[in-house]
């Protein structure tokens, strides 16, 4: 593990044995960490922790600018939840949105567009906001929006979305707006590219939450961690960092409602004082390194057809021609293996062989007298 590793372990240690705890990991390009840490944004690289933002008002959900050089978050230092930008280096927040509806989570894609969630509940819906300040919806669909994530290349968003029970995990091309379901499943939350953008990490919420990871087709879901966590992918790909989600967060056996009581579920984690940092290595990918293993047994081509022969004319031997009432057929089948073997064990292709065969059986005696 390196050294920067065992600082950032240490630290976030220290921070959180100290009463504090960090929320909504997000990395830069150049491998600086964002937080969210007791209402105000943190940032942290080799063990060295910076404070971005202070103030009265809770600060959360950081997402880095592609060029590394500001923080879009949002807050509620103007009243309620809206998106603000901040020099990653710190200085005087900038409001970005002045909806009349809460704006929060935002993910940044290369060109400078904003997608975030709008509307709390059963109204939050995704939105982007454009480099020239225009704000359109994102989506035509009906179902509730959560927890947009783009991916490092900046071509693909992943969210969740919430329609009668039902969670679905979903991909979309930003530029073409072509949108796929990878996964079905009641508990996930936060997804999280993995860096080369062909795999995704999500939260199980529930009493049993933890970190999986699954394709973007859903062929394969596998756990990363068995802590209740949000996760984000460093950009060199070989770790991710876990930031515990608390347990006054999910809610409680038999409860059969929302847990966000009181219409902010985040804005309640923000104040909690459990949880920690985690750092684990990346899973690797299914078939990683998979290699072909040539089969060398029985290379000799004349042999291989020699067994097949054999094994279709002794099966049928047995089955038709070995009873005391057969011998005049059985003196006629091993005529037909004396004709046909040599030809067989000459066959070049399997193809070949195939013919060969079949005309061997369809000369074949009467198999009843």
């Amino acid at each position: 593990m390196s050294l920067p590793i065992l600082a950032l372990l240490f630290q976030a240690a220290v921070a959180t044995d100290s009463g504090t705890a960090a929320r909504n990991p997000a990395f830069a390009r150049d491998g600086r960490l964002a937080v969210s840490v007791q209402g105000d944004i943190w940032t942290v690289r080799g063990g060295n922790w910076k404070q971005v933002t202070s103030g009265p008002g809770w600060d959360r959900e950081p997402a880095w600018s592609t060029d590394g050089s500001t923080i879009v978050f949002s807050s509620d230092r103007a009243g309620q939840f809206d998106l603000w930008s901040v020099a990653a280096t710190g200085g005087e927040p900038q409001r970005i949105t002045t909806s009349p509806s809460p704006d929060g989570q935002p993910t940044v894609a290369r060109d400078g567009r904003i997608v975030f969630v709008r509307g709390r509940l059963g109204a939050a819906t995704l939105w982007v906001r454009q480099p020239n300040g225009s704000e359109e919806r994102l989506t035509k669909d009906r179902a509730v929006e959560q927890w947009p994530a783009i991916s490092a290349d900046g071509m693909k968003l992943a969210y969740v979305s919430i329609a009668e029970g039902t969670r679905k995990l979903h991909t979309r091309a930003l530029d073409t707006g072509k949108d796929s379901v990878a996964l079905t499943d009641p508990r996930v939350e936060h997804p999280a590219w993995s860096t080369t953008g062909d795999r995704l990490l999500w939260t199980a919420t529930g009493a049993r939450g933890g970190v999986y990871i699954t394709s973007l087709d859903g062929r394969y879901i596998n756990l990363v961690s068995a802590r209740h966590a949000e996760a984000a992918w460093s950009p060199d790909g070989n770790s991710i960092t876990l930031a515990d989600i608390p347990p006054d967060a999910i809610p409680p056996v038999g409860y059969n409602g929302d847990p966000d009581r009181t219409g902010d579920r985040e804005a309640n984690l923000l104040a909690s004082t459990n949880g920690k940092l985690w750092m684990i290595s990346a899973p690797v990918p299914p078939d990683n390194k998979l290699g072909e293993e040539s089969v060398r047994a029985m290379t000799d081509r004349g042999e291989r057809n020699a067994d097949a022969f054999d094994q279709l004319w002794n099966r049928n031997a047995a089955l038709y021609y070995s009873s005391p009432d057969a011998m005049t057929r059985r003196a006629q089948w091993e005529a037909l293996k004396t004709k046909y073997r040599p030809r067989a064990v000459a066959a070049k292709t399997d193809d070949e062989l195939k013919s060969v065969l079949h005309d061997l059986v369809r000369e074949h005696p009467p198999y009843r007298q």
